[in-house]
């Protein structure tokens, strides 16, 4: 659930803004929500060819990565007193990623063919002069940062507001695992908070005064000066 929230109370249209938001597992009958529901899963074929995924190279490590579990945790702008996704502006979202670790529990054998100056599968050793290696079959990806029971996480974001954005009051509303990839029934209810009210003020840009010589003459240098401008912010009634 989300559990807090701060944020400017005074704002303009198309201003950056920082956003501060709490976010933690209450729990459900004593049951843990697991984070990348699964927590354990097989990839098998890692790789276009079987026999040239090394489990030692960046290569491989990041296709593993691509499989990183997590959720998103995304920031809206509303008016509404209550949560209505089709008139709310999604301003952004930051992600959870969980860590992982990773264990290689089948492995393909794998031939060095000098035709072909590659390995190739295998299905006997013995018949393989070339020199025999091992490569990954079965990868079990275990995520091992999983939000516990009473535990919680604080997110920074920097958001920025739309230009168009009419004066008034407004609302932020954190939306944890917007898009779903948590099971967590059925507590799905409590994953939105909506923040104190957030004024947005138009902007103006003025000149207090203007400094000039009392008295010209044709021809000649004029000297005025113009001091430096002032923005003020001021809410339309």
């Amino acid at each position: 659930m989300v559990q807090t929230v701060s944020h400017p109370e005074e704002v303009s249209p198309n201003e950056m803004i920082n956003v501060v938001f709490g976010v933690g597992n209450i729990g459900a009958n004593g049951i843990t929500p697991k984070a990348g529901y699964p927590q354990t899963w097989n990839h098998t074929g890692i790789g276009v060819q079987v026999c040239t995924e090394d489990p030692s190279s960046s290569a491989f490590y990041s296709e593993l990565a691509l499989h990183r579990k997590g959720w998103e945790d995304g920031i809206y702008l509303s008016q509404s007193e209550s949560f209505k996704p089709d008139s709310a502006v999604f301003l952004g979202s930051t992600s959870r990623l969980l860590g992982f670790q990773t264990d290689i529990v089948e492995w393909y054998t794998c031939c060095y063919e000098p035709l072909f100056q590659n390995y190739l599968p295998v299905s006997l050793p013995a018949n393989c002069p070339g020199g025999i290696r091992s490569f990954p079959k079965k990868v079990a990806v275990t995520n091992v940062d999983t939000l516990q029971i009473g535990a919680a996480y604080q997110s920074n974001a920097t958001v920025k507001l739309p230009a168009n954005l009419k004066p008034g009051q407004y609302y932020l509303y954190i939306y944890t695992d917007y898009n779903r990839q948590v099971s967590e029934y059925p507590l799905e209810g409590n994953n939105i908070l909506k923040s104190s009210n957030i004024t947005v003020l138009s902007s103006d840009l003025t000149v207090p005064a203007v400094q000039a010589d009392t008295m010209g003459f044709s021809g000649k240098p004029f000297a005025f000066q113009l001091p430096d401008t002032e923005r003020r912010r001021r809410q339309d009634h």
